[in-house]
């Protein structure tokens, strides 16, 4: 069955519901383990929807050249990559997500700051050792995500969490999508109306569900832990003012303004 879960705040408090016909139904009990739908809705023009993550806690796990056509695309750029049977992981602070329609604050405005578009995984339950063919019963569902970086620092540190970690470098959203969208949807970015980035999901060198079973077998996935899956080619630069859209046929739209942080403070 899809829903699509959505995290919101209205009148100062932050809650959840489920999305349909414009209208948001706010919901009880645990996202994560069961959830019942209320009579009570808002139409989604009152809310403001919110990253649908869990909390403040929680991991917030990232997928590393995990496009087919970045992979050639990095090579070509002479990247120091190299095939793998593994999938590149790191971390990111959960601190640096943000949701749709929340401005990016460019950190570096002197510094190469990009976008990446991604599919993003959220899990529902717990997961320890499981195998492909079973990891879909523990995925909640899936959003877009843009995995924000800074090139100076990452080149700087020769490692990635700290490039990534800033405050409004991981937008997310708009809302969970708890169906697996197909191998043939599309991952597409556009900056000012422009496509930059297109490739199926079928581009993927690691699908979703291997992702979880791998990083499962590493170390535990709990409920609400999200994954970044990686970003195809296209990768490109933003500045302030620009209007980035990450959209993923069956999962959704999402938006984010670019500003500059000297200007907000």
């Amino acid at each position: 069955m899809s829903l699509k879960l959505a995290k919101f705040e209205i009148d100062g408090g932050i809650r959840w519901g489920v999305i349909e016909d414009g209208f948001i139904h706010t919901v009880q009990g645990q996202v994560y383990s069961g959830l019942d739908v209320t009579d009570e809705r808002f139409r989604l023009e009152e809310v403001k929807l919110l990253a649908p993550a869990h909390g403040s806690c929680g991991k917030l796990i990232m997928l590393g050249v995990n496009y087919r056509s970045h992979f050639e695309e990095a090579k070509s750029k002479g990247w120091n990559v190299v095939e793998s049977d593994e999938p590149v992981l790191f971390m990111t602070s959960r601190t640096a997500l943000c949701g749709h329609m929340d401005d990016i604050v460019i950190a570096n405005p002197q510094n190469k700051t990009q976008y990446e578009a991604e599919l993003v995984i959220v899990i529902g339950k717990e997961a320890v050792n499981v195998t492909v063919d079973r990891a879909g019963e523990h995925i909640l569902g899936y959003c877009c995500g843009n995995d924000i970086s800074d090139r100076n620092i990452q080149q700087k540190d020769g490692q990635w969490m700290r490039s990534k970690s800033y405050a409004t470098y991981k937008p997310m959203g708009p809302w969970i999508e708890t169906v697996r969208p197909k191998d043939s949807a599309r991952v597409i970015l556009r900056r000012n109306g422009r496509i930059r980035q297109d490739a199926p999901i079928s581009d993927m060198i690691f699908g979703p569900e291997r992702i979880v079973s791998y990083v499962s077998s590493n170390f535990r996935l709990d409920p609400g832990d999200v994954i970044f899956t990686g970003t195809p080619s296209g990768v490109g630069s933003i500045k302030p003012g620009d209007v980035i859209e990450v959209e993923i046929e069956g999962v959704g739209k999402l938006v984010n303004r670019v500003s500059d942080a000297r200007k907000l403070s």
